[in-house]
């Protein structure tokens, strides 16, 4: 494959290469891309500490595979140039598609604005921060889609307000009157 293949390039291929049913050795991956076998053994640990694969060595095989066979690498990295290319060619091309094919266009822009993350897939400290300043939120999904969490910057709101109203929860005497405030305050927008 040549020299200069950054460690993502690196990483895919030899999931890949398990999801074919080869089982990677380090030398394998050294002659694919002219690596060092430290540079082979820094992606190893890379994989299986930082993004978590479940990465075991097959000894009968001569090579790696994955102990969870449902393990996928989902990664989609960009940076934020090339998320906002994607983004504007997005928009260009739902100009040209009928009503029904531009849903899906509408929803990954969606996905894109979100920042959802698939699988094990990772984001720096200063992708978040930046997230965060510009108000956007980071969705975390599992390998197969589903929500695990979300992180949202700072939201607007008064904290001596949200303390009052706890400490105001708490305090018996204050509770009633409030509650009977609240209701006829529903009752009288009701009618």
């Amino acid at each position: 494959m040549g020299r200069n293949m950054t460690r993502a390039a690196r990483l895919r291929w030899i999931d890949a290469q398990i999801h074919t049913g080869r089982f990677p050795s380090p030398e394998d991956v050294m002659a694919a891309f002219d690596v060092s076998r430290r540079t082979v053994f820094d992606d190893l640990r890379h994989l299986r500490d930082q993004i978590g694969a479940p990465i075991v060595h097959d000894r009968a095989r001569g090579g790696w595979t994955y102990s969870d066979p449902t393990f996928r690498l989902t990664a989609l990295i960009l940076t934020d140039a090339q998320t906002a290319t994607l983004h504007r060619a997005l928009l260009a091309a739902r100009e040209h598609l009928d009503p029904g094919a531009q849903s899906g266009l509408d929803a990954f822009a969606a996905w894109l604005e979100q920042n959802g993350l698939f699988g094990t897939a990772m984001i720096s400290p200063q992708a978040l921060h930046r997230c965060a300043e510009d108000g956007r939120a980071v969705n975390f999904l599992d390998h197969a889609g589903r929500f695990k969490c979300r992180l949202v910057g700072p939201a607007s709101g008064n904290v001596l307000l949200r303390q009052a109203q706890y400490e105001a929860h708490r305090d018996p005497a204050r509770t009633l009157p409030l509650c009977q405030a609240i209701v006829a305050g529903k009752i009288r927008n009701a009618h």
